[in-house]
């Protein structure tokens, strides 16, 4: 269960979790404990947070359970946790990797799915400073290659046997060690 972030029009699921420095730094995790929440291993953490990338700052906009099938759809309360409903993300230094176009491999929800491209935002005390689409393109096809390699696998495993038997000279074969 991803995070999400919010650029103008667009909400696009990413493969971070920046709250988690904040619980790093200053703790309060307990605020997020959701009452009757369900926990899976598809969400660890018990918690979705929903991002917004404005004027370049980072902005936390909701904190809900990933959950909601369970009956638990409360969202956590900003307020109590941040002093404001719509916290600047401040503590956050890192890159927010963002998949986009086509699924290749993997989960589509995964963090380690490979998609065509993935949009890198390096963000320093919650400020975008650059921003980066990666083509996935030549490691898609790198993969595709491998895929078909490893295919082949039984069928030389089998050939190359049957050659070694074939050219071995079994009288002439010393048996020590």
């Amino acid at each position: 269960v991803p995070d999400y972030l919010v650029q103008g029009k667009d909400t696009v699921a990413i493969f971070n979790n920046p709250l988690e420095q904040y619980f790093d730094k200053v703790g309060k995790r307990e605020l997020i404990d959701f009452k009757n929440a369900c926990w899976s291993t598809a969400c660890w953490r018990g918690y979705r947070a929903y991002w917004e990338l404005t004027n370049d700052s980072l902005y936390l906009i909701k904190i809900t359970s990933c959950h909601e099938d369970c009956g638990e759809s409360k969202d956590a309360n900003l307020y109590a946790m941040f002093g404001e409903d719509r916290p600047f993300a401040s503590w956050y230094n890192g890159t927010l990797t963002a998949p986009m176009g086509e699924l290749f491999s993997g989960s589509d929800m995964g963090y380690n799915a490979i998609f065509e491209f993935e949009d890198k935002l390096q963000i320093v005390n919650g400020v975008l400073k650059s921003k980066q689409r990666i083509s996935n393109i030549e490691l898609i096809e790198q993969i595709k290659l491998d895929n078909k390699l490893y295919a082949q696998i039984p069928t030389l495993k089998d050939t190359l046997l049957f050659h070694l038997n074939k050219n071995i000279d079994w009288e002439k074969k010393d048996n020590t060690n």
